[in-house]
């Protein structure tokens, strides 16, 4: 039997500083990879999880406690971890773990792997690159490693973000989107093990479908633009669900998709499956607001049978000119109307056992907008949305030349749609550092900005330019150009000052935790609120260091086990 390894997690902080922004939580992607292997009754791949709750000399110790003579490649997954500038922790804890195998066992391959190569882009010692859905891909390199088949399609590109830093790096990249395309993918079932110490309480991810049928001006999320059916075969998604729910207890999803409300068929069609379980589940998920919307009970009646009543919806605008212009072109007045309705409905009919709750995104500094769009939006969402809301600043990327990741229409030609770049200012520097290392800024930390005095803020360039030449990175060079907005009204930097400030207020003037959301199901469970709805009808409880403390006991166990496990 051959062996693998895969080190995942998202970054959080353990086991000080936390805050309720994150929510450890299992690499997905790492898991459906381990699963999909197995299946091929050839491969023990085992997972370790909450890689930042893992001190470097642990993970050493489980590496040395695993590998043996039969231990072909080690993997390292991550996700949602932008920064091609510096290393975050995890990225850190990656690149020593990766080191010390190419050392202390030469003949293991590593593998990095990720939805994006911005991701990754700064892990070191790694022999392949996986970027993107990697089912396919996986089964190619691990043919190549036990030496039946030659190597997969492999691109080497020197320094693909054109980093000051990395001139000269070479990456062996997997391009899967391109060269191994697993979407749409009609059984992505996961199985879990029992050495993964799965507790009852947990939030796992699955999915309904793969790939985005739509594709926003601003979106850079790839698969985009899927036509036809990409959806999973109702059998494989019962079979996850009682699988689950039999071995673990299990029943909160959060749902992988990018779109889960794409088609009222899909919807019409995994509801029919839930219907015939013993148990309810609930579902976390991405929908579009316009067709929420739009269908109304032809898929409200549906989703709540099915469970699929926690949702975060990214409507982006209330402006009807900046929506058209990003191919979210439904009038906003009917969507205000439609949002509200359903919020009703959902609330109302509800079942037992499940809550509704819905997280709204919105960007700010779309094509038209307005101070005075903005501001009328932000008036109609404190009066009639007491539900979460995340406001980001329009981000668009100057690393778009990798031939890897995908682009949005925006970022690939911001001129097209009326962007310039200036020259950032010191007062910018100052706020954007200020911004960069607080962990709370969106939601409480404008108030401590607006606290500073001038000489505070200015006090920050002084430690911009003395850490300037030690980090020797693009960091301050990239960032020291920001978009300035088509009307020339206002740029990046008004869009980060006045989103932090929505945010704030938000919190201050509403009394609103804008940081707890859907995603914190698995929270609120291990704390005992066993009926949710308590929870996310405007009266979440309160966070205390206890709370943190209790939780962390669950990541404490589980390293306890996991080490334990041969033993």
């Amino acid at each position: 039997m051959n062996h693998a390894l895969i080190l995942t997690g998202a970054s959080f902080s353990y086991p000080e500083d936390y805050h309720i922004t994150e929510v450890p939580v299992r690499g997905t992607g790492a898991h459906r990879i381990a699963s999909h292997m197995r299946e091929t009754g050839e491969w023990d791949i085992e997972v370790l999880d909450f890689v930042d709750a893992w001190t470097i000399e642990e993970l050493k110790d489980f590496v040395d406690s695993r590998v043996s003579s039969s231990t072909k490649w080690i993997g390292f997954s991550v996700f949602f971890t932008y920064s091609p500038f510096s290393e975050l922790t995890i990225v850190t804890k990656h690149n020593a773990i990766a080191k010390y195998v190419k050392e202390k066992y030469p003949w293991i391959k590593t593998v990095v792997g990720a939805n994006k190569l911005v991701n990754v882009v700064r892990h070191r010692h790694m022999d392949y690159y996986s970027i993107g859905n990697g089912e396919h891909a996986i089964v190619a390199l691990c043919e190549y490693f036990v030496g039946r088949n030659p190597e997969p399609i492999v691109k080497v590109m020197t320094n693909p973000l054109d980093l000051i830093d990395m001139h000269g790096v070479k990456f062996n990249i997997i391009d899967c989107f391109r060269d191994y395309p697993a979407y749409p993918h009609r059984n992505p079932k996961t199985s879990y093990e029992e050495r993964d110490f799965i507790k009852s309480h947990e939030v796992l991810t699955m999915e309904l479908s793969r790939g985005c049928i739509f594709k926003c001006t601003f979106c850079d999320y790839a698969p985009l633009g899927v036509r036809g059916d990409n959806s999973r075969e109702v059998g494989n998604f019962k079979e996850e669900l009682v699988e689950n729910y039999e071995k673990w207890g299990v029943t909160h999803y959060c749902l992988a998709d990018e779109t889960a409300n794409a088609s009222s068929g899909y919807i019409s069609k995994f509801a029919d499956a839930v219907r015939t379980l013993p148990f309810q589940p609930q579902f976390h998920g991405f929908i579009r607001g316009d067709l929420f919307v739009r269908r109304k009970q032809q898929d409200w009646d549906n989703m709540i049978d099915m469970g699929f009543t926690s949702h975060s919806m990214g409507l982006e605008t209330f402006n009807h000119a900046a929506g058209k212009s990003i191919h979210k072109g439904f009038s906003p007045l009917q969507l205000q109307e439609g949002l509200l309705q359903g919020e009703e409905y959902f609330r109302s009919n509800v079942l037992p056992g499940n809550h509704y709750t819905c997280t709204i995104s919105m960007i700010a500094g779309l094509p038209h907008e307005t101070f005075e769009s903005l501001d009328n939006t932000e008036r109609w969402l404190n009066k009639y949305w007491q539900n979460q809301i995340t406001m980001h600043p329009l981000y668009i990327s100057q690393h778009v030349t990798n031939g890897i990741d995908a682009v949005s229409e925006i970022e690939r030609d911001p001129s097209k749609y009326g962007y310039t770049y200036r020259e950032m200012g010191l007062y910018d520097k100052a706020f954007m550092r200020f911004a960069d290392h607080n962990g709370e800024f969106a939601f409480e930390g404008y108030s401590q900005w607006e606290s500073l005095s001038i000489k505070e803020k200015y006090n920050l360039i002084d430690v911009e330019n003395t850490t300037k030449e030690i980090l020797k990175d693009r960091a301050a060079e990239t960032k020291s150009l920001v978009w300035v907005h088509p009307s020339g009204d206002y740029d990046y930097i008004d869009m980060v000052e006045w989103a932090a400030k929505f945010q704030n207020n938000r919190v201050i003037e509403l009394n609103r935790p804008e940081s707890q959301s859907g995603w914190h199901m698995g929270w609120y469970k291990q704390h005992g609120y066993t009926d949710l709805r308590e929870v996310y009808n405007g009266n979440p409880p309160i966070i205390t260091s206890s709370d943190v403390g209790r939780y962390y006991d669950f990541i404490d166990n589980y390293k306890k086990d996991k080490m334990n496990w041969y033993k």
